[in-house]
């Protein structure tokens, strides 16, 4: 078991990279709300739709924009990286809906290897066999052969620091100048202790070749 401060990170795998970055990058906005608030940079009248202020309001869309910027999924093309050529001989890719077998054995029929995919990831079974194809096409493979397979379990505990939650207090009734009822608002803080709690999950990897085969 890892302890780690922003999250679980997997060294073979970037989308696990991306989000502990996106929760670190969160975590740092909590913060700055916080700071914010407590030295009255932000006007303490001013409220949104949920009773909080404005200005928290910006920051979290621009913390929920970013969040969403660096742990969105990651595409089958970027494992391309992963892709390992056996020969300088080049063929044509093929067409994006052109059927590429995945084959568990050594066909009876010759062939020849051209490359080599192998990585772990924890976007599961349907993004490894996605990858397998597009690498298979775009490298102009007649099939995959896949060498062996891999799954295991990774847990990390994850640290929220504490931090003020600010709850709204509506004051007395007055009325203004034309005769409008209103309310003063004040914010009264509330400290939310820290916590740590466990989570885990299943990176699968694979190791295949491509292949086409001999005429």
């Amino acid at each position: 078991m890892t302890n780690v401060n922003c999250g679980p990170a997997i060294a073979e795998d970037p989308m696990l990279r991306r989000l502990a970055i996106a929760r670190s990058v969160s975590l740092i906005f909590i913060v700055l709300c916080e700071l914010l608030e407590i030295t009255d940079m932000i006007p303490k009248y001013s409220k949104n739709f949920f009773g909080r202020k404005t200005g928290i309001q910006i920051l979290a869309c621009l913390a929920c924009v970013l969040c969403l910027g660096l742990s969105g999924c990651a595409s089958v093309s970027s494992t391309s990286a992963y892709y390992l050529p056996y020969t300088t001989d080049v063929y044509p890719p093929k067409p994006k809906d052109a059927p590429i077998p995945i084959l568990g054995k050594a066909p009876d029929r010759g062939y020849k290897t051209i490359g080599r995919l192998a990585f772990s990831t924890s976007q599961g079974w349907r993004f490894l066999r996605e990858s397998m194809l597009y690498n298979a096409r775009a490298n102009g493979a007649d099939a995959v052969l896949l060498k062996e397979t891999s799954s295991r379990r990774e847990t990390a505990i994850v640290n929220v620091p504490p931090r003020f939650n600010w709850i709204p207090v509506s004051g007395p009734a007055c009325r203004d100048k034309k005769g409008n009822v209103c309310y003063n608002t004040t914010y009264i803080p509330d400290y939310q202790p820290g916590y740590s709690y466990p989570t885990s999950w299943t990176i699968t990897g694979i190791d295949s070749e491509m292949i086409v085969f001999k005429k």
